[in-house]
Formats: C-alpha cells, structure tokens, sequence
C-alpha cells in the first residue's frame, strides 16, 4: 500500500511539472506571437491534407494505402476539432521555419564580413598609395618620386636594360582628377 501511495504521489509530482512546463510553453507561444510578421499571422502553414495521393509515385500500393487513410483520418479530426497532434506539428513548422531563417540570416553575415573585409583591404590599399609615410616610402611604389627618383625595383629594370629588352626610359606625366560627389 506505501508502494502505491508512493508512486502515486510521484505521478502526481511528475504530471503537475509538466503541466507547469506546458503552461509556460503556452505563455512563450502567446509573447511569440505579437512578434510574427503579418505575412505568419495571415498566411497559414500549408495543410498536410491538401496533399493529392495519386500524384505521388509510391513503391507500391499497400504504402499509398496507408497515406491515404492518414490523411483522411486528419481530414476527419481537422473537422472534428483540432488535436494536440495539430498543434505539435504547428509548433515544429514554426520552429524549423525559425531555425532555417537564423541560418539564412548567419551565412548572410558571414557573407557580408568577408566582403567588408576585403573592402577595408582595397580602401588600405588606396590610402597607401594616396598617403606619404615612412612605410610607404621605404616600400616601391610606381607613383612616387622622391627627389626627382622613381622608387622602384632598380635591380629588375638593370637587368632588363642589360639585357637589350628597354629602350630609351620615356617620362610621361598622368594627371588625376577626383570627382566630388
């Protein structure tokens, strides 16, 4: 008799938990909802009964069979009254539509750091060859000249030269104009 008194109360115990954790799972669900976007509100998730049998290719006929009295037995408990099972499966196509968007939403990010990335690499680049420091000095630069000298790689041009593959060096002039926006 202590057994059943026992595990009775432990039943009691266990079920009250989970009622407790369902109400709160009802609370989440009602604060959930005034942040779905209209499109989740209006639009409601498609319907498993809405599936035509006859169009799916099946291995063979016992399996469409079975499909079929599936789905009419949620024909049947959709005009009935919706069940717990409707509901679950509500939940889950929420939650699996939430959880695919925050991966959308992650690889879009990913996406966009690379690309800011390499835009401040580019930027870097440009304000090098723009700016005047000692390391950009020490470094070659084809559009610099520091006392009438051009800083390049001497050593490549010799060799070059030595070899009979430039002529005579031609100066040019370029002129860059920025345009203000």
């Amino acid at each position: 008799m202590l057994d059943l008194v026992g595990n009775a109360e432990d039943c009691k115990r266990q079920l009250k938990d989970q009622l407790d954790r369902e109400e709160r799972i009802l609370k989440l669900a009602e604060l959930c909802r005034k942040f779905e976007t209209e499109r989740e509100k209006v639009l409601p998730f498609y319907s498993n009964a809405d599936i035509n049998v006859d169009e799916i290719e099946f291995e063979n006929e016992e399996l469409r069979e079975e499909v079929r009295d599936v789905l009419e037995q949620q024909k049947t408990n959709a005009a009935s009254g919706c069940d717990e099972s409707t509901y679950l499966d509500t939940f889950f196509k929420k939650y699996n539509k939430i959880h695919l968007d925050t991966l959308a939403i992650e690889q879009e990010q990913k996406r966009l750091e690379t690309e800011n990335h390499q835009l401040r690499d580019i930027l870097g680049q440009f304000i090098d060859g723009v700016t005047l420091s000692p390391e950009i000095l020490a470094k070659p630069n084809p559009l610099l000249i520091v006392n009438g000298r051009v800083n390049l790689n001497q050593m490549g041009a010799r060799r070059a030269a030595g070899a009979g593959l430039l002529g005579k060096p031609v100066v040019q002039e370029a002129q860059i104009k920025f345009k203000s926006p």
